[in-house]
């Protein structure tokens, strides 16, 4: 997110924001469910709704509500309003060796071996891989 609108968030509620626009970047929506965008984000399910209400009060993005019955919903559309986030986002994209979100990895290179892990360890070090690529 441009600086300029990251001022009016909390840092977990930017981190929220920021797995809206990876999944925005990459399938031009967001629908995952509350709780897995917490999930990702590290933070509550409260501070997810928070963001996205605080965004879409400041015309950031836009939140389709996908009603099926009375008392059943599916997953909300997340879509990013902004052109300027928008724009934002695809330079993020553009530029070499960064992707919404990432930052670069001062850690390479130090002879960590992961080899002898086992169990969760093992786990941990492939969903790291996999969100970081």
């Amino acid at each position: 997110m441009p600086p300029h609108l990251a001022v009016r968030f909390t840092a977990g509620e930017l981190s929220a924001l920021s797995v809206v626009a990876a999944q925005v970047a990459r399938h031009g929506r967001c629908d995952l469910a509350l709780d897995h965008i917490a999930s990702l984000a590290g933070v509550g399910r409260t501070t997810v709704r928070n963001a996205l209400a605080e965004a879409r009060r400041l015309g950031l993005l836009t939140v389709e509500v996908r009603r099926l019955r009375a008392f059943r919903n599916d997953t909300n559309v997340v879509r990013i309003a902004s052109p300027e986030w928008q724009a934002w986002i695809s330079m993020r994209r553009s530029a070499p060796g960064q992707g919404v979100g990432t930052k670069p990895c001062a850690a390479r290179g130090t002879g960590i071996s992961f080899e002898g892990m086992k169990g969760g360890a093992q786990a941990a070090r492939r969903e790291t891989r996999r969100w970081s690529r």
